[in-house]
Order: C-alpha cells, then structure tokens, then sequence
C-alpha cells in the first residue's frame, strides 16, 4: 500500500530533516568563509576608495534608493498581480522559458524549507486536535491522501514553470500557496491571545519588579548572574505563552491541545518574519526530532503522571531562542564529530563526543560481577556467595570426620556408632577397629553426625 508508514515517514521526517540540516551546515560555513575573507585582509593594502564622492564639493553624497525596501520581510516581495503580469506578457510576446527548481541560491532553498516545515506543523496540529474524532476507516483514507499531499509538494515545482517570459512565478510554488493562507491564520489567533496581557504592562510591571528583585538575590549571593539572566529571558518569551500556561491547572487531556498550541502556533505565526530563518529552522528541525522521541514514548508515558504536563513545559523550553541555539549546537558538534555533514572534520576519539559519554556512562551504569576471587588449591574463580558456602561445607565434613574418628568412650551407654553413606548404624563385631566411611559419604552425612552429638551430650 502507497501509504505505508514508512513512506510517510520517509517523505515528511528523513528527507526534509536531512535536507535542512545540510542546508544550515553550509550556510554557517558561507558565513565563515565570508568572515574569514574580511577579516584576514592583506596588511597594508589601500582602503576602496568611497563611491559617489563629488570631488568638487568634497563632500559625500549618499544614494537614495529608487523604491523603499520593506523591513522586517526576509521573503522576497510576491510578484506583480496576475492581470497586470498578464498584459506585460502579451505586450512583449516573448516564450515561455522553464527552469528547474532545484537551479536555486541557497537562500531560496533556506526558504523553502522553512515554508514546507510550516505546512508540516500546521498538518500535524489538525491531526493531532482531530485524529480522536475520527473513526479508522476514514483514517487511512486521509493517510492515503497525506501520503499524495507530500508527494504533490515535491512533485510540483517541477511541472509549473518558475518563469515566465522573464517574470519571476513564486507564488505558483504549493508552499508559497499554502503558507499565504496558514501563516496568516497563525499570527492572528497568536497576536490575540498573546494581547490579553499587554506588552507594556509586562514590561513596565512584571519584568521591572523581576529583574530589580533578580539584582537583589544576585548581590545577596542567592542566585548567579547566569541565571538570573536566563530567568529573566524565560519571562521576557513568557508573555505570549502565559494563556495557554493556564491549562497546566487542568487535566491532562485539556493540557494537551496548551502543548499543541506552544508547540506549533507561535513559530508558525513568526516564521514568516524576516532576518531570522536560520533560527527558525534549526527549531523546526529540534521540534521534528522531539515530536519523533515522545512518539515512540507515547505508550510509556501514557503511566506516568502529569507527563502531558511536562511535555508542555518541554515545548515552552524548546521554544526559546537561547535554547534552540543551545540544543542545535549540541547536535550538530555531534554530527561534525562523527562526520555526517559535508565538509566536517571528524573527531579522533569518538568516546569524547557527548554521545559517546553518555553511552559509556550508561555502560557503567548497568550491573556487574564483583571481582574474581581465585581459589587456593584449584585456581578456579568462585564468587563471594560459592566461598561461604564452601566454608559451611568444609566445617560440616570435618565434624563429621571427627565423629568417625573419635568414638564415644562411654561404652556402657551405648554401642558405638558409625556412618555409612549418609545414615547411622551400631557398630557391629565385624567391623574393624580402624573402619573409616567413604569420602563421598561425610557430606551426606553431616546433619545425622550432629544429630548424634547432641544425643551424646544429652546421654553424658
């Protein structure tokens, strides 16, 4: 069946996750080339002379740009509306020209992905707040249809055109479709429960009254100065999230729809904002890879309380800009170190890695044998527990021996007695004077031995 499990996973969790990975990788090494090259200039070279300097004047004049730029948009500008592109094309009659989508600069390929982990969210969101409603037979009907929707989204860009008689076609492209009506949606549900409680009144009550009690327990030695200033981060995020915190005083079925909401609403609504993409990737990949792990986990924390608590208070973590750049970079010195990214150098020991540590820690961790402890007369290893009962054994035969060895000397209370194979009998007129039982029977015989000893005693 074209909807199997593993196919939906491949199409919507592997490829994007590895693609976005990559992507992010070489783009901080772009970054790190472009800083290498302005810094490391040749010493003593001659500063670029300033352009549009008016040597008549001496004086500089500045460039206006012809249109203003928009701020705040890290998406190109859409292009003209459909009518007007319609005439442009008819006036100059030029062909159609079509170009591959995969011919893109690596900012559109950042975007790009940025886009499809939005449609991704908002997909996985509906899933989630509907898929108990839904009864079985129609669910694998709309997993048949999930599994053509990613292969729609991947398939498309390669049947429309990018260009058209020279015109750029962005908002033919599915994603850029699909986000024009998601992310709207998404900012606007935010921006109304996060405006419950003002942004003013936050910052000139909450985190005032915070940050003065902060320095207080900072200068009193209670806290350090790290955290006082990652708690004062954590409340200055808090405020668009502190509505849905009320569902940690519900139930846990009622938390669960809080978990969704920090989990996908509040990124999708800001992914659209300019000059963080980068940010937002790397929390869109660290949201896919914990979605995966309390996927798998779902059948065990389902016997742990309040787990739907924890997994908000999860979400509303990861979902903070120190903590995403804090848990991405740990992941992706991982990577480097085991050298799964292009252009990484890998570590020469691997048991350094975090991911060695922690699988050594887990090593030692599991039980163990004690150390070996050797015997004297074969050199064969027993255990502490095998040489106590050894012990026992050997004082147990040497009573036994004593008995056999040294019999009563007051013959008048009874005949003597000995041991043959485990068991006690008169000693008869044949036996000999010097008549010792087998080995093999002193250590069947201990318990019957001792029991004689207390009938000796109790005779004397």
């Amino acid at each position: 069946m074209l909807a199997h499990p593993g196919i939906i996973s491949m199409l919507s969790w592997w490829y994007p996750i590895i693609c976005t990975i990559t992507l992010l990788h070489e783009h901080s090494m772009e970054k790190e080339e472009t800083a290498n090259k302005e810094n490391t200039g040749p010493a003593g070279s001659p500063k670029p002379a300033l352009k549009n300097a008016d040597s008549k004047l001496g004086k500089l004049q500045t460039r206006q740009p012809l249109a203003e730029k928009e701020r705040n948009s890290g998406i190109p500008p859409p292009s003209p509306p459909y009518k007007d592109r319609k005439k442009k094309r008819q006036s100059l009659g030029a062909a159609i020209s079509v170009v591959s989508s995969v011919e893109k600069s690596l900012d559109e390929e950042l975007d790009y992905w940025l886009r499809f982990w939005m449609v991704r969210g908002a997909l996985l969101s509906i899933k989630a707040m509907f898929g108990y409603f839904i009864p079985k037979p129609i669910v694998i009907v709309l997993r048949n249809m999930e599994c053509f929707f990613y292969l729609w989204i991947y398939a498309l860009p390669f049947m429309v055109p990018q260009t058209i008689a020279g015109q750029q076609l962005p908002e033919a492209r599915p994603l850029r479709v699909l986000t024009s009506y998601i992310s709207p949606t998404a900012r606007y549900v935010h921006e109304h429960i996060a405006n419950i409680v003002p942004e003013t009144f936050w910052r000139n009550t909450i985190i005032a009254m915070v940050s003065n009690a902060m320095r207080l327990s900072v200068m009193l030695g209670i806290l350090s100065q790290n955290t006082a200033d990652w708690l004062l981060h954590v409340l200055e995020e808090g405020r668009p999230l502190l509505i849905p915190s009320g569902t940690l005083l519900m139930p846990g079925i009622i938390t669960q729809y809080g978990s969704l909401y920090v989990q996908f609403v509040p990124m999708i609504s800001r992914s659209t904002e300019g000059g963080a993409t980068e940010i937002y990737l790397k929390f869109w990949v660290l949201n896919a890879m914990f979605s995966a792990l309390l996927q798998n986990l779902a059948g065990f924390l389902w016997w742990i309380p309040f787990s739907c608590h924890a997994t908000f208070l999860l979400w509303f973590y990861l979902s903070l800009p120190q903590t995403i750049n804090t848990w991405y970079g740990v992941l992706h010195d991982e990577l480097c170190s085991f050298g799964l990214l292009p252009g990484s150098q890998q570590a020469q020991d691997l048991s350094q890695t975090r991911v060695g540590k922690v699988s050594m820690s887990l090593l030692e961790a599991l039980p163990k044998a004690k150390d070996d402890i050797s015997d004297g007369e074969t050199g064969s290893p027993v255990a502490a527990g095998e040489k106590e009962l050894t012990k026992d054994l050997n004082s147990a035969m040497d009573v036994a021996r004593r008995n056999v060895d040294e019999p009563s000397l007051d013959e008048s209370k009874g005949p003597a007695v000995t041991k043959v194979k485990g068991k006690i009998r008169p000693k008869s007129k044949n036996d000999g004077d010097e008549y010792v039982p087998p080995v093999e029977s002193e250590t069947d015989a201990a318990p019957s031995s001792r029991r004689s000893i207390r009938t000796r005693r109790r005779r004397v």
